[in-house]
């Protein structure tokens, strides 16, 4: 989980929104720590090779006119793949590479499929 200002985001739905954009292959949500609104939505997305040239602003209001302007992710970051533990997106890594941490009630999150 996620938390924004007084919101909860769960990072699975921010996911699934994304992941039905036509020009995303996979992508995993993090939570950048915010001083004011304690954490920040950052997408991290692979393009798809047949989706087009999709951008930073065309996720961005893909996901403003599908969930809550709040859940919306503040920041894309576009690369080749997500890392990987295993089968699963290695969110730890992700975390270090793209800024994310300060979680409620931890620092890391569990790692999901």
């Amino acid at each position: 989980m996620l938390k924004s200002g007084v919101e909860n985001v769960y990072p699975a739905e921010v996911e699934a929104c994304i992941a039905a954009h036509p020009g995303v292959r996979a992508c995993a949500v993090i939570g950048e720590p915010d001083p004011v609104w304690v954490q920040n939505v950052v997408a991290v997305v692979v393009r798809s090779s047949t989706g087009g040239d999709v951008d930073e602003a065309a996720i961005i209001e893909h996901c403003r006119a599908r969930i809550a302007s709040y859940k919306k992710p503040k920041r894309v970051v576009f690369v080749d793949e997500l890392p990987r533990n295993g089968a699963f997106v290695d969110y730890a890594r992700l975390d270090a590479q793209h800024g994310g941490g300060g979680y409620p009630g931890g620092t890391t999150r569990a790692v999901r499929g």
